[in-house]
C-alpha cells in the first residue's frame, strides 16, 4: 500500500501557493526602481565658498574631447588649386614653358616654379600639367595624396616629364582595368 502521510498531502499545496506567490511578488518588483531617498533641503545659512581653480604649468592645458575636428570642405573651384598654385597660362600660343625644370625642394619653391612655367606656356598647355600634377597626387601608388612626396618626386623633372608621367599613369590604369580576367 503506497498511502503518503496526511501532514505531507496538506503541505504540498501550501509550499507550492507560497513558491508561486514569491515568484509573483519578485517578478512584480523587477521593473520598478527603488524609491529615491529624500534628499535634505540645502542649508541656506551656511554658505559655499567657490572651489579655486586647479594651478596648471603654462601650455599643460587638458583637452577637451568636444568631437572630431571639422574641416570645412574646400569649394570645387578652390580644391583646383589644393596642389598647385592658383595661376593660369600667360602666352596666347604654346610656349617652351614645358621644358623648364620644376623645383619641388619646398613648397615655396615648387610654387614659384609653377609659376614661372605658366609665364612660359599657353593656357592650354599649363592647363595639361595642372591637370597631370592633380592626376598623378590622386592614383600614383607612390604619392597617393601626399603632397610632400609628390614634390620630391617631380624635384628635378621637366613639366613635360610630368605630363608623360601621367599620361602613362592613366594607360596604365586603362589597360589594367579593360585586361581580361584570367582565371
Amino acid at each position: 500500500m503506497n498511502t503518503t502521510p496526511t501532514r505531507f498531502r496538506t503541505a504540498k499545496p501550501i509550499l507550492l501557493s507560497l513558491l508561486l506567490a514569491s515568484v509573483a511578488f519578485s517578478l512584480a518588483g523587477c521593473g520598478s526602481d527603488p524609491e529615491p531617498e529624500p534628499q535634505a533641503e540645502p542649508d541656506t545659512a551656511m554658505e559655499t565658498a567657490p572651489r579655486p581653480a586647479p594651478i596648471r604649468r603654462p601650455g599643460t592645458e587638458p583637452a577637451m574631447a568636444t568631437g572630431p575636428e571639422e574641416k570645412p570642405m574646400p569649394s570645387v573651384a578652390d580644391a583646383r588649386y589644393q596642389y598647385v598654385p592658383k595661376v593660369e597660362g600667360q602666352l596666347e600660343d604654346d610656349g617652351t614653358g614645358l621644358e623648364m625644370i620644376v623645383d619641388g625642394s619646398s613648397q615655396a619653391a615648387f610654387n614659384d616654379s609653377l609659376a614661372l612655367i605658366a609665364e612660359s606656356t599657353s593656357a592650354a598647355q599649363y592647363s595639361s600639367l595642372e591637370r597631370s600634377i592633380r592626376f598623378i597626387n590622386t592614383y600614383d601608388q607612390s604619392v597617393l595624396g601626399n603632397p610632400e612626396r609628390m614634390r620630391e618626386m617631380f624635384d628635378g623633372m621637366t613639366a613635360q616629364e610630368i605630363i608623360d608621367r601621367a599620361a602613362a599613369l592613366a594607360e596604365d590604369r586603362y589597360n589594367r582595368a579593360n585586361r581580361p580576367e584570367s582565371g
